[in-house]
């Protein structure tokens, strides 16, 4: 969701950031659909925009950190501005259809642009059908521009069966899923340039909700942890765990709600439960 971005501030803070690695239907397909479920239920709730407060580990507010969400277009367009002294600013515009599928989003910074479009199957509606990627740098759009694309492919049922993977219009790597009797991918794997890739697997409650994500090594028999979530009785999403890309640590965050289920509160710690920061999230009604 756009309005997280802040929580990778203040990481960036501490000096701890968290690298993203290929799990592609989290990615691709889970997390939009986490994005327009709360672009939702701040449309029922009647949000106008959402003003986010950094504080430290002393629970000091950091002033010169800023964060706001504008919802314009009858919720069609989101606008986040977000930026501090230590980070720079950078502005993510996220665009809606009339059906609530995001269809576009772009992030811009003083350097870079990074633009995400979203595609939809004509038979099945809210199915993300395939997804691009085009990233450029503003200072120099001509010899740095990268784009990428993620064409999915499902059986009769809705399940996924493979993704083509391509980088700048080439195919690059095949990204098959293995389903379990729900239509839930609990593997994926990806062969092509790169064939030592460890699978991806993926662990679910009873009620169809992520809670691991991993990857298994064969060589060394050894199952690592990507995310590990956990759930509220309310089956909301309370604990999210990112294990670092060199292993050696780890982000734990934890969501705090309201009376209206919206997040008042994430607080990120580190190693050994340490705090690290807290955001802390103001609603503003129309």
């Amino acid at each position: 969701m756009t309005i997280r971005k802040g929580i990778y501030l203040v990481l960036l803070f501490t000096g701890i950031c968290s690298v993203a690695r290929a799990q592609y239907y989290y990615q691709d397909i889970i997390s939009p659909e986490n994005t327009m479920k709360e672009q939702r239920q701040y449309r029922d709730n009647k949000i106008a925009g959402i003003q986010i407060k950094s504080y430290d580990d002393n629970n000091e507010l950091n002033r010169n950190f800023h964060c706001i969400e504008e919802f314009y277009d009858d919720f069609k367009k989101a606008i986040t501005r977000t930026g501090s002294f230590e980070t720079g600013s950078s502005v993510v515009y996220s665009y809606f259809d009339d059906r609530g599928r995001i269809l576009h989003s772009t992030d811009s910074t003083a350097q870079s642009v990074n633009d995400t479009y979203y595609y939809y199957d004509t038979k099945q509606p809210q199915q993300i059908d395939s997804l691009r990627f085009i990233s450029y740098s503003i200072q120099n759009s001509d010899t740095f521009r990268y784009s990428e694309s993620h064409i999915y492919q499902y059986d009769s049922t809705g399940k996924p069966l493979k993704m083509i993977r391509l980088k700048n219009d080439s195919p690059f790597s095949i990204v098959s899923f293995t389903t379990d009797s729900s239509g839930r991918v609990v593997k994926e794997s990806e062969k092509g340039r790169y064939d030592a890739i460890p699978a991806v697997y993926y662990k679910y409650n009873s009620l169809g909700q992520p809670t691991d994500i991993f990857h298994f090594y064969e060589d060394k028999q050894k199952k690592v942890p990507d995310f590990l979530f956990d759930y509220d009785p309310q089956n909301r999403l309370s604990e999210k765990m990112s294990v670092t890309m060199n292993r050696k640590s780890y982000l734990l965050w934890k969501f705090f709600y309201g009376d209206s289920g919206l997040i008042d509160k994430e607080a990120c710690y580190g190693p050994k439960h340490a705090l690290l920061g807290t955001l802390k999230f103001e609603y503003i009604y129309r």
